[in-house]
């Protein structure tokens, strides 16, 4: 099998791996760092071939112009809230991703344990460590970026966002 270089993870910029499944039938590429894998989304079947894997890995949308990272991250419901109805366009993140001014931001809503009622069925909720995604997510572009240390807690940045439309 002819090796392929992989390209960093397009959300979180992590180390890809490429995995047979299957019993040797399919393959996919996945993130060592958030877990993100090249198998289809509808259906949730691996590819068939280390190239259809590790080009659909590859894939980039505007990689002419240099090419930009989309970052999936959790958000709390209140702040959602706001950033859903308009009347918030900036978010305070933690400098634990590579943020660069023209990438995107996935935005997840997000309900810690803390606050999901234990006696309810939680329909539509998708359980991981520490609460459940709502699978209500919203998708910005980074316009500006606030890395100074007069105006930020050291290790956190504002992010300046603007609305996509999907």
């Amino acid at each position: 099998m002819e090796e392929i270089k992989l390209k960093p993870c397009p959300f979180c910029g992590g180390e890809p791996m490429y995995t047979m499944v299957n019993h040797g039938e399919g393959g996919m590429v996945y993130c060592t760092k958030c877990g993100i894998c090249t198998t289809s989304v509808l259906t949730n079947v691996p590819y068939t071939t280390y190239k259809a894997a590790t080009a659909a890995w590859n894939r980039r949308v505007n990689e002419k112009d240099g090419g930009y990272m989309i970052h999936s991250v959790k958000c709390h419901p209140d702040y959602f809230k706001s950033l859903k109805d308009g009347t918030k366009t900036f978010e305070v993140r933690k400098k634990d991703h590579l943020y660069e001014v023209g990438d995107h931001l996935a935005i997840n809503e997000f309900v810690p344990n803390s606050q999901v009622d234990p006696y309810s069925m939680n329909d539509g909720l998708r359980q991981t460590d520490g609460g459940f995604y709502t699978g209500d997510s919203l998708l910005y572009k980074i316009t500006y970026i606030l890395d100074d240390t007069e105006y930020c807690k050291d290790g956190m940045v504002i992010l300046g966002l603007a609305r996509c439309e999907i």
